[in-house]
């Protein structure tokens, strides 16, 4: 029997993409792991909880702090006190004191690329994930963009990298027709108004700041969508896009979220960065029409099933919001086509190939 020590550590941050992702990750391989193996989810972290998942899957939480990390990879307290024929490493890194018995799952390079340096994560991740990577036994990137990044920024060879996509999960994520309209947008929008929605925003590479600009263009025809923003934005922007047609609404819930996305005329998500872009395939398993980016990642995501737009210029993001407003045709073949670029990712495939790969590594 192999057992396999998987870091739920993730999951423990709800409402973010790696979060969501891990999690659908740990219930799919608890779904169709084989008789023979055991895998088990080890957490480190003081908050968060690990009351969503199913009550049979071994789950060990330690509330560790991350300053404490160093001490615990040094005593080998992982393999001490879990121990395994191997370790997934979720997201970026787990302070194993043998790594060459670990496999890791990259997700994006941006504390190498866009480094925030009010973001203690980066600082730790720059410290730590460069040996890591070089150590472990595989590496996973989450498309071939971010496969690139990774060979270039972490001098690694191709061959030691695998490319695993994310996937959407469809049983959250999916069209209906008879979807309440969300409440949270009462005191904003009136029920018969159409809106724009962003729900990945912030002053840097999510592009915000270029998206507000673009619709300050545009939104005095009065045919123009709202613009929903799913976001606490700085003061400047606040007072800056004081305009009836613009709503920001702060951080939205998991529950919240999906109904959003539903009754939106299109996810707009015109970032000039991503490791993936999940945001895209939930809009479209949404039936929802999104216009996106034409860097990165994102046209390899969206397929054709995307309006995409160059994130730099203003005048195009203009341009893409009012193509949506009115073009019903087009907005219906994006929507079509969305269903369609859906099906070429599954958890079901993404977990086969987790599988494979852990059976791999053991063996190896």
């Amino acid at each position: 029997m192999a057992r396999i020590v998987i870091d739920g550590t993730p999951f423990l941050y709800q409402g973010n993409g790696v979060s969501r992702v891990t999690e659908a990750l740990i219930l799919s391989l608890h779904k169709y792991k084989k008789q023979e193996d055991s895998i088990d989810i080890y957490c480190r972290a003081f908050k968060g909880t690990t009351s969503n998942l199913p009550k049979d899957i071994n789950i060990k939480r330690y509330r560790i702090p991350k300053k404490a990390e160093p001490i615990m990879q040094k005593l080998g307290f992982i393999e001490k006190f879990m121990p395994a024929d191997l370790y997934h490493a979720t997201d970026h890194y787990l302070p194993l004191k043998y790594p060459e018995k670990s496999i890791v799952t990259i997700h994006d390079l941006l504390f190498k690329l866009y480094p925030n340096p009010d973001w203690p994560i980066h600082q730790y991740l720059q410290q730590h994930v460069p040996n890591f990577v070089k150590r472990c036994k595989k590496i996973v990137a989450i498309s071939e963009h971010t496969k690139k990044d990774i060979v270039e920024q972490l001098n690694v060879s191709e061959e030691k990298i695998v490319v695993i996509p994310w996937a959407v999960n469809t049983e959250q994520f999916f069209a209906c027709d008879d979807s309440s309209r969300p409440t949270i947008l009462d005191d904003y929008i009136p029920c018969s108004k159409n809106y724009f929605l962003a729900i990945s925003c912030s002053t840097k590479r999510k592009n915000t700041p270029r998206l507000l600009a673009a619709y300050e263009r545009i939104n005095n025809n009065k045919e123009i969508p709202d613009l929903v923003l799913a976001w606490n934005p700085p003061e400047e922007i606040l007072k800056k896009y004081n305009h009836p047609k613009i709503h920001f609404i702060g951080k939205v819930s998991e529950e919240q979220l999906v109904p959003l996305i539903r009754h939106a005329k299109a996810m707009i998500y015109p970032s000039l960065y991503e490791g993936f872009g999940l945001p895209i395939l939930e809009a479209q398993a949404c039936n929802t029409a999104v216009l996106s980016s034409n860097q990165s990642c994102l046209p390899d995501v969206a397929g054709d099933a995307a309006l995409l737009v160059d994130p730099t210029n203003i005048e195009s993001i203009a341009q893409g919001l009012y193509k949506l407003s009115f073009e019903p045709l087009f907005v219906r073949q994006l929507q079509e086509k969305g269903l369609e670029n859906i099906k070429r990712y599954s958890w079901e495939k993404t977990t086969e190939a987790y599988i494979n790969l852990y059976r791999e590594a053991i063996e190896a």
